[in-house]
């Protein structure tokens, strides 16, 4: 299955720092979600960054009889 690009615009009366922290958040919400998202260099924001990764709560969790992503885990078997 190929990639899936999303990407969202910001309102235009957004100073350039602005737009840097809103990328940035955006990123680690995404990461936080467990999904892999790149952005370019120069709209990371590092203090940003950090500040959105410590204020999330822990990764959600995954649904009961789901395997994570990447898991090789057997997913269990129902009974009949």
């Amino acid at each position: 299955m190929p990639p899936i690009y999303v990407w969202h615009r910001l309102p235009e009366t957004l100073s350039p720092d602005e737009v840097r922290q809103h990328a940035t958040r955006a990123m680690a919400a995404g990461t936080t979600a467990g999904y892999r998202v790149s952005i370019a260099p120069e709209l990371f924001d590092e203090a940003t960054y950090s500040e959105a990764m410590a204020t999330r709560g822990p990764a959600p969790q995954q649904p009961r009889g789901i395997p994570a992503p990447g898991s090789t885990a057997p997913t269990p078997r129902r009974r009949s």
